[in-house]
């Protein structure tokens, strides 16, 4: 889940159907975004998963291949 959440965010940073940054950043800028995105990605993932049993779609996965939804939250 985390690669495709960031292929969304840093598509919306860098091209044109977002901020349209690409090209506009010199490489330190640009990486300094990328890790720093990694980086509240994984603190939020972290308090998501202390809270939470699955990830929002793997919760939808489980719940459209056995036919029910699991429980959500850890117990």
């Amino acid at each position: 889940m985390l690669t495709y959440l960031q292929s969304v965010i840093l598509g919306f940073v860098f091209y044109g159907y977002g901020l349209g940054l690409f090209g506009k950043l010199d490489s330190v800028t640009g990486l300094a975004t990328v890790i720093a995105v990694y980086g509240i990605q994984a603190v939020a993932i972290r308090l998501w998963l202390q809270r939470f049993r699955y990830g929002p779609i793997e919760w939808l996965w489980r719940a459209l291949m056995y036919g029910r939804a699991p429980a959500f939250q850890n117990t």
